[in-house]
Parts: structure tokens; sequence; C-alpha cells
């Protein structure tokens, strides 16, 4: 076999062997002059043909190669401007919100890339208070509100929706009419009457340091059931009542 061509391989000499398999140095006629080790029943079967020259050529002009004009979604070719190794060219467009972009053949074709991102985050914003992906103080408390009032499965609904406490907002929009933004990070957003729904009139922010100075009329009914029951020993921690500061039900933020 030495000296005989194998598509792009030419055999040199013999290389090492096992009791299995024997390989032969080879070097690849591509400009490189790659040298080596192929098993010989790999070359008469012709499972490797090259040095991996061949391979990379076969898939690069198998696709991604678009002409100046082609349009892709909202993308429109301008000019390709360069290659990523093993991934194919990359190619400038244009979009028609005006802006340019860069992006690669291949996720032009699979669908990847439609736009220079602006669908994206019109899609997804919400209520045009914050970017895509971000949530600003005031959402999360509806979100977790409306849990709170609507959602049997949340950890609190045993104290809100369980005790018919409504949430009294449609949508975010006019939650965010009637509460405004959060005034500094040790507000807390709550309600003036306790047993009360959430609802237009009832929410205001508060400072951390004045919350929950007030109990409900469940929390103190069951304080003063373990104070009748108490007897003269110290009671068990877990009857102990909390502090007047500390609240009764989930912080709302």
């Amino acid at each position: 076999m030495i000296g005989r061509m194998f598509n792009r391989l030419r055999v040199l000499r013999r290389g090492r062997s096992t009791w299995k398999h024997l390989w032969f140095v080879c070097q690849c006629s591509c400009p490189k002059k790659t040298i080596r080790e192929v098993r010989s029943d790999h070359l008469r079967r012709g499972i490797t043909q090259s040095c991996g020259c061949l391979h990379r050529e076969i898939a690069s002009a198998a696709g991604n190669h678009y002409k100046p004009g082609k349009r892709f979604g909202k993308l429109t070719i301008i000019a390709e401007i360069g290659r990523v190794r093993r991934r194919g060219p990359i190619y400038l467009c244009q979009c028609i919100c005006g802006k340019r972009t860069t992006v690669q053949g291949r996720h032009l074709r699979s669908g990847e890339s439609r736009s220079c991102g602006c669908g994206f985050r019109k899609r997804n914003l919400k209520h045009g208070k914050a970017p895509a992906s971000h949530k600003i103080p005031v959402y999360s408390a509806y979100c977790r509100q409306k849990s709170w009032c609507r959602n049997p499965n949340d950890h609190h609904w045993k104290y809100y929706g369980g005790r018919s406490i409504r949430f009294g907002f449609q949508d975010f929009p006019t939650f965010y009419r009637h509460v405004g933004d959060k005034p500094n990070n040790h507000c807390w957003l709550m309600r003036k009457d306790r047993d009360g729904n959430f609802e237009p009139g009832n929410l205001h922010w508060v400072q951390r340091r004045s919350r929950a100075k007030k109990k409900s009329p469940a929390r103190i009914g069951r304080a003063s059931k373990i104070t009748q029951g108490s007897t003269d020993t110290a009671s068990p921690a877990k009857f102990q009542t909390l502090p007047q500061d500390q609240p009764s039900y989930p912080c709302q933020i």
C-alpha cells in the first residue's frame, strides 16, 4: 500500500499496529500537507479520505452563502463581512426598523434570527415601565397580591383568598394608576384596612418601621385563647405570640 493514493491521502510508510488493526502514515494533498496516521481498513473502505479539509469544503459549499439583497424576515443582507471557523459566513444585515446588525448565515437559514431584536422587545414589553425580562417593584407587588387572592396553590392563599379577600384590579395599568411607583426601598405596599380587599383606595405605601402595628381579628382571637389557656409555667415556643412590630401576615412589598 505504500505510495498509493486514497482520495487525497498518499501512504508514506507503515505505522503502529495491534493484534486487530494496522495503521499507515499518510500525507494529505491539501495546501497544508498534513501528515496523520490512518487505519488501513478506513483507507480501503473510504471512511477516511483526507486530513479533514474535504469535509470542511463540502460543508462550506453546502449552504449559508447568500447574495446581497436576500431577505430573511425583517432582515435584508447587505454584505458578507467575515467567517466563523466551522460555522460559516457572517453577514451585515439591515432591519426594517433602520438598525444594522451582524448575523451568522446559519442563524438566517434556521430562522433563529428574524430581526435585529426589535420584534422581541415589542413582544415582551407588557407595561412600558421596564426593559424586557425585567420587573419593577410595583409589578412584582401586583403579581404577588394577585396570586395571594386568586391562586389556591399559593402558600399565602389561606391568609387572603381563603378569607374571601379579593383582588379588585383587572390589569396592571389600572393597578399602577392607583398605586404609583415605590417611593424608596424602605417602603411596603399595604392595605389601610387589614381585613379589606385589594382595591382602589385601600392600598398605600408605608415605611417599614410603621408597618404591621395592628393585628387582624383572627390573630387577636387566637392570641386571647392562648393567654386564657396558659399556666404559670412557660408556654412552648410554638405558642408564643409574635412581638408587636412583627407582621401577622406575609409582608407586602
